[in-house]
């Protein structure tokens, strides 16, 4: 079994919240330069072997371009786990996940077997400014399996 360096999350005594697994979180300053919001990937999560997950988004600061798109998902199917969006209309304090993109918007606790790692998907043009973090509860599937922030 890989020795995961992944935390439980937990509620406001300290107890662990099982049904949500273990949280991997990354945080994407936005500047569009390369891994930061220029066009392409950027891989967020690092996944080994099998895992259960679900992954969303939290935007702290809105999103700024010209005609960009944004995309949570993995390679081959970019948009599995929340649906492409005009860039500017990711705005703070809104939740990113699913189909889903609104203050307080609810995060079903949908989990996706998965061997390959969780990527944001940048199109039409960069985004320049704003920031958003990313979350990925997960569960291992096989003894190998493992989430790490890329």
């Amino acid at each position: 079994m890989t020795l995961s360096t992944a935390s439980l999350a937990r509620d406001a005594n300290g107890v662990p919240i099982q049904g949500l697994g273990f949280q991997t979180t990354k945080t994407v300053a936005f500047d569009g330069t390369a891994g930061n919001g220029a066009q392409g990937t950027i891989t967020l999560f690092t996944v080994t072997g099998t895992v259960m997950l679900n992954a969303f988004g939290f935007c702290t600061e809105d999103l700024a371009s010209t005609t960009g798109t944004v995309a949570l998902g993995v390679t081959g199917s970019t948009a599995a786990l929340a649906d492409l969006q005009t860039a500017t209309n990711v705005d703070n304090h809104e939740v990113w996940h699913e189909s889903i993109l609104a203050i307080g918007g609810l995060v079903a606790n949908h989990f996706h077997p998965s061997d390959q790692n969780v990527i944001l998907t940048i199109a039409t043009a960069d985004v320049t400014n704003g920031t958003i973090a990313f979350y990925c509860n997960w569960f291992p599937v096989t003894s190998n399996g493992d989430v790490t922030a890329a």
